[in-house]
């Protein structure tokens, strides 16, 4: 997926677009707006926390308390920046505070799966092969970001599958741009030649 791309809702408007409209409606105090809002953004959280933690309950968890975060915040939530980078701040926030706790419990992680990660993506109808071959090419990308070191792979998580602006990664991590930048260029050579590692024989000398 190309992160410059916009995604789109049910009804061609771009989600940003639609969370802006619903962020300012749920501050007028539209209760329907601020739980549309909250649906909006639940499997995205989700999905982020899951491949963060690799364990569903700490993200389940995380999740939540993100959401929770976000709705009693709306208040003092500043339109400067994207609610998106504000969003992705605050799972961030939750997302260390569960590592802590996991590292502290020491569970390990069990794993995200493949419809969990992807439930916030709409499917424009794929051909059975189609889906086979994104469905591996998703695992692949799944096995290959765990193995990145922590850093990395936060960056590499919000460029590529949330299709964040390093601009708002790094307001995200409160890092300097250059050093999102270096960040992404690491992980982006790791996972092309883990991601690589993985192909048969035969595909091994095709251009990616």
């Amino acid at each position: 997926m190309n992160p410059r791309n916009k995604r789109v809702g049910n009804r061609g408007i771009p989600i940003r677009t639609m969370e802006q409209e619903l962020v300012r409606q749920a501050r007028q105090g539209d209760r329907a707006a601020a739980e549309r809002l909250l649906t909006l953004c639940r499997d995205k959280v989700f999905g982020y926390l899951l491949r963060m933690l690799r364990n569903r309950d700490l993200a389940e968890d995380a999740a939540q308390e993100t959401l929770i975060r976000v709705l009693r915040g709306l208040d003092r939530y500043k339109e400067q920046g994207t609610f998106t980078a504000w969003l992705f701040h605050i799972a961030r926030g939750e997302g260390l505070r569960a590592a802590k706790q996991q590292s502290r419990n020491g569970s390990p992680g069990n794993g995200p799966r493949l419809e969990d990660v992807a439930a916030n993506m709409e499917d424009p109808g794929p051909t059975p092969l189609e889906q086979a071959q994104q469905r591996e090419q998703a695992r692949q990308l799944e096995a290959a970001l765990a193995k990145l070191p922590d850093q990395e792979k936060e960056v590499a998580l919000l460029r590529l599958t949330q299709g964040l602006a390093f601009k708002e990664i790094a307001g995200i991590t409160q890092s300097p741009l250059n050093t999102v930048l270096s960040r992404m260029r690491r992980a982006t050579a790791k996972l092309r030649k883990e991601i690589a590692g993985m192909r048969p024989e035969h595909e091994q000398g095709e251009a990616p």
